[in-house]
């Protein structure tokens, strides 16, 4: 009997860099993590390789930490990608069709083919295509058209396209590794798998993920994802204000953040002075936790000003009913919630990884928002792979996860073009 081929999945982000093995279990459906290794990311800058050598050196050691753990080494792997570079186009397509046979799923990638012939901005590729609504004739607003008939098939796609060079480092590294790409997934989109709720995706949610180097959208509406953007801002540029501002260490500006920081100003705290490490003969300095949380106010009220430009761009400002979902390392700050939800007015929390996804062996402390996208890419791997995840039919219930519905739901519009 052949063993169930183990998924992988790489992040390679500009705080860290993860590395991840699961093995499906064919008879519960559930991914059980054999592997798991972490180094810091020291080549990146605002999601973009910088520095080529340094970032294959510590995917190395990430890679190394897993293989060693889990008993066997990565073949292939789902690769989280993220930077300000990354943009969505909206392209419609139509193809003419027989109506003596009815509607098949080559017809609906011959349409998805077609949409994808546009032009697109110098020195990018396509990363996604991403199927909306589908038309036959004048009838609109399809799901899924295979299996009706008509003459003329049309779709309304998003394509998510990215900078050639940002890609092409990337590839670089993870094949550097021996490596094979099974696939490139936005990073926001691989938080979305791990976050986002079925009543979210369907009324319409910003998934907001901050990271250190850069903030990575994604808007779900319909089950559908409508636009996927970034912002070039993160939670290393909290760190930065800090540190310029008291004349101290990134170091020791990013344990105060931690420490003592807030996005909103907390009154009952005014009176609280902190003592911290600073560069010249002063060699300490103390300050008032209030001017702390104005420095990180106010870069937050920056950080949602460039997110509310982005959503107006997109033409969603104002159709969020289930509103923002936070998630990524730097969505942990203290009233960083409290904060978004004051200049939206919308819904807002923060998302870990809930214990509903089938995904056996995480921890509490890898359940943090920091890790939405690994486990994003192992949920999006599996569903690659969908097969091995089924179970038997005599041992199969009559009613799969949630979270497997709603991904066949979004993903049946994931077709290659």
């Amino acid at each position: 009997m052949l063993a169930t081929p183990a998924l992988s999945a790489i992040d390679i982000g500009t705080s860290k860099v993860c590395a991840l093995i699961a093995v499906p279990d064919a008879q519960s459906g559930d991914l059980a993590i054999t592997g798991w290794g972490e180094s810091r990311s020291r080549g990146l800058f605002q999601g973009t390789i910088m520095d080529l050598q340094a970032v294959q050196a510590d995917l190395a050691e990430a890679v190394q930490q897993a293989e060693a753990m889990a008993g066997q080494s990565i073949d292939r792997a789902c690769v989280s990608l993220a930077g300000s570079h990354v943009c969505t186009m909206l392209s419609h397509a139509e193809i003419e069709l027989s109506r003596s046979h009815a509607i098949t799923r080559a017809d609906m990638q011959q349409a998805l083919h077609q949409a994808r012939q546009i032009h697109l901005k110098e020195n990018h590729q396509i990363i996604h295509t991403l199927a909306g609504l589908w038309s036959v004739d004048d009838q609109r607003h399809i799901r899924n058209p295979a299996g009706m008939h008509g003459s003329v098939l049309g779709v309304d796609t998003r394509i998510m396209t990215g900078s050639s060079t940002a890609i092409g480092a990337l590839m670089q590294t993870i094949t550097a590794q021996g490596i094979n790409i099974e696939e490139l997934v936005l990073s926001s989109l691989a938080s979305a798998e791990a976050t986002l709720t079925p009543e979210e995706r369907q009324m319409g949610v910003a998934l907001v993920d901050i990271g250190a180097g850069t903030t990575d959208l994604a808007i779900v509406q319909r089950t559908h994802v409508q636009f996927a953007g970034s912002i070039p801002m993160g939670g290393n540029d909290f760190t930065h204000d800090v540190a310029s501002l008291l004349h101290c260490p990134e170091a020791e500006a990013e344990d105060l953040k931690y420490d003592y920081g807030s996005a909103l100003p907390a009154v009952e705290d005014y009176r609280t002075d902190v003592t911290a490490s600073v560069f010249g003969d002063q060699k300490q300095v103390t300050f008032s936790i209030r001017f702390l949380h104005q420095i990180l106010a106010a870069r937050a009220e920056q950080l949602w000003t460039q997110l509310d430009a982005l959503l107006r761009h997109a033409g969603f400002r104002h159709d969020l009913p289930a509103g923002l979902v936070l998630t990524g390392g730097a969505a942990q700050l203290s009233r960083l919630r409290e904060s978004c939800r004051a200049h939206f007015k919308l819904p807002v929390r923060t998302a870990s990884i809930p214990y509903t996804l089938p995904i056996r062996h995480l921890t509490t402390e890898v359940r943090a928002p920091t890790y939405a996208t690994p486990s994003g890419l192992l949920l999006w791997s599996a569903q690659n792979h969908d097969h091995l995840l089924s179970p038997p039919a005599e041992s199969r219930a009559d009613t799969q996860p949630v979270w497997r519905s709603t991904m066949r739901n979004i993903l049946a519009s994931f077709l290659p073009g």
